[in-house]
């Protein structure tokens, strides 16, 4: 499997989430906790590869948009397109969907295989994690019942919760979503959907909730979090609360950028901070440096003793994403009837009317608490041999960075963000 050999020899252990309090100071630990990578075909693969060149094109894209702090789940969405190609017709629409998310050329077999893969084995990956995946599909009883083919598909293939309603009662609607969503999302995000979301010529909303809470492999004491100056991207200089600690890691650097890997759990997942080499630079440079090496940079990074100092954050968001994937090259699937999900007629009935994501993070001393929901609503007609002490290297975050969440057998990307210290 490509690149599946340099993944497997990096020693990283990752992020294990934690239980529902942070209010000890030693990990939790669980026996047997061997990490067994996901085996993926050829074209599952490739759709990593793909898909997480799309990632790092969403996070750039979002990033111009949002000037603040925020989270994504780029996995999230592809999942959710994922159950959306299942009403899909073949054709250019198809095709341009497909390009965008990473799936490129592949056949829906290979799709429903890769999502169908990654929603069981991404939970079994690490006992000190804690990783949850659901899909949702409510169809519009008002226009009709949904398409035989679609659901079978969507049942079989991505474990989704078929449900049917009158969308004349709009908050009926809302609350059945967004209960659902607040369970999935383990209460992280409290709405999911709202009334303007949609309207009776909507046909479906589609939604996957990604959850993820996992322990550092090497905790921050609280008694060492002390609040620190932190220069934000205009010279402003503000007080942030920064965890501190010194160990091992992981840590590289490329063109303009240092990079600090920081495993939870048993090394099945990282946080990875992308941070600017001086003030002079943006998380924008960060971003372009990552994408000219295709999003894969784990060659650049050795086992090194650090100093690391890292804030303490949290934040939730609403990303509407609409503008953003039709930049992206699809256009037509927001302007033309390419889906067909309603048993209506024999003819596709739906295009894309809403697609938007809500994210929602902590990250504290004991680890890393994440949810994001992607919500696509339809609608009708539109080593080294010295004993001496290593040198200490100095990684302090202290300016706005990038980071991300990665499965490391795979280096498919769960979450990325901004944090600009607002």
């Amino acid at each position: 499997m490509k690149h599946q050999a340099l993944r497997i020899i990096l020693s990283i252990t990752i992020i294990g989430f934690i239980a529902n309090s942070c209010s000890y100071e030693e990990p939790l630990k669980v026996e047997s906790n061997d990490l067994i990578p996901i085996e993926l075909s050829t074209r599952g693969d490739d759709f990593v590869d793909h898909g997480n060149s799309f990632a790092f094109k969403l996070l750039q894209k979002v990033e111009q948009e949002e000037k603040s702090n925020f989270t994504l789940s780029p996995l999230s969405l592809s999942l959710a397109f994922g159950i959306l190609i299942e009403g899909a017709e073949d054709g250019p629409i198809l095709d341009s969907v497909c390009k965008v998310l990473g799936y490129e050329e592949g056949g829906r077999q290979d799709i429903k295989e890769f999502c169908s893969t990654m929603m069981k084995r991404l939970p079994e990956m690490d006992k000190m994690s804690t990783v949850s995946m659901s899909n949702l599909v409510v169809t519009n009883n008002d226009i009709a019942s949904p398409d035989k083919a679609f659901q079978t598909a969507v049942s079989n293939y991505h474990n989704s919760y078929l449900k049917s309603l009158p969308f004349l009662n709009k908050q009926g609607v809302c609350d059945y979503i967004n209960n659902w969503g607040y369970e999935n999302s383990n209460k992280m995000i409290k709405e999911t959907i709202k009334e303007s979301d949609f309207n009776s010529l909507t046909t479906a909303i589609l939604v996957n909730s990604l959850y993820f809470k996992g322990q550092w492999a090497n905790y921050f004491k609280k008694s060492k979090t002390e609040n620190e100056s932190f220069t934000t991207e205009q010279g402003d200089v503000k007080k942030v609360k920064m965890m501190k600690q010194e160990g091992i890691f992981e840590m590289g650097s490329f063109e303009n950028t240092s990079i600090l890997r920081m495993p939870y759990g048993n090394g099945a997942y990282v946080f990875d901070v992308f941070l600017p080499w001086d003030d002079a630079l943006g998380v924008k440079d960060v971003i372009k440096s990552i994408m000219s090496l295709g999003g894969e940079y784990s060659h650049s990074l050795y086992k090194r003793k650090v100093d690391v100092w890292l804030p303490k954050f949290e934040g939730s968001l609403r990303i509407d994403l609409e503008k953003i994937l039709k930049e992206m090259g699809m256009e037509t699937a927001f302007e033309e009837a390419w889906l067909k999900i309603l048993d209506v007629n024999d003819k596709p009935e739906s295009s894309i009317s809403k697609c938007f994501q809500m994210s929602s993070i902590k990250v504290d001393e004991t680890g890393t608490e994440a949810a994001a929901e992607s919500v696509i609503t339809a609608a009708l007609g539109a080593s080294s041999s010295s004993f001496n002490e290593p040198q200490t290297y100095v990684f302090h975050a202290d300016r706005p960075f990038v980071y991300t969440i990665r499965e490391t057998s795979t280096g498919a990307v769960l979450f990325s963000g901004v944090y600009r210290g607002e």
